[in-house]
């Protein structure tokens, strides 16, 4: 039952982030996430004290602008009862590209204490991203999308 879930979860985000209109600035480029620390996704990310946070999908949206977000398939499992829990997060973005290095920092929404940016750091590649720095194992292996493609 649960495999079943997360395949029409999946799909679904997959549906919304390739069939939505999304207004805002143009896209430069799309990447999914396709490895964390070599593993295939579903993989986890962070295994802390009182969870464990594996990803399911997560796709990066970059604007020519140096703007983005990313949309992340989610599972959170409580190490004190075992319940797992689903869920989608969008993240809005800033990004700045340096001599082939990218560096990502999440926006923080008002009143909330966050990490300092940036949040993620890698190389951009021919194929895609590398990022080498994060908030959970790395490294997260982001292939590009071909925008000619849909």
């Amino acid at each position: 039952m649960r495999s079943i879930r997360l395949f029409v979860l999946i799909g679904a985000l997959s549906c919304a982030v390739a069939c939505g209109d999304v207004a805002g600035p143009e896209m430069a480029e799309r990447y999914v996430l396709r490895s964390i620390d070599g593993d295939a996704l579903p993989a986890v990310f962070r295994d802390g004290d009182f969870a464990t946070l594996s990803i399911f999908a997560d796709t990066l949206f970059l604007a020519v602008d140096g703007t983005g977000y990313e949309v992340q398939l989610l599972e959170s499992i409580s190490k004190a009862d075992g319940q797992a829990h689903t869920y989608t997060s969008v993240s809005d973005l800033e990004y700045a590209v340096t001599d082939g290095n990218i560096s990502v920092a999440y926006e923080c929404p008002d009143m909330a204490s966050c990490i300092a940016p940036p949040h993620l750091v890698g190389a951009v590649t021919i194929t895609g991203i590398v990022f080498d720095v994060a908030l959970g194992r790395v490294p997260l292996q982001f292939e590009r999308l071909d925008n000619d493609r849909e």
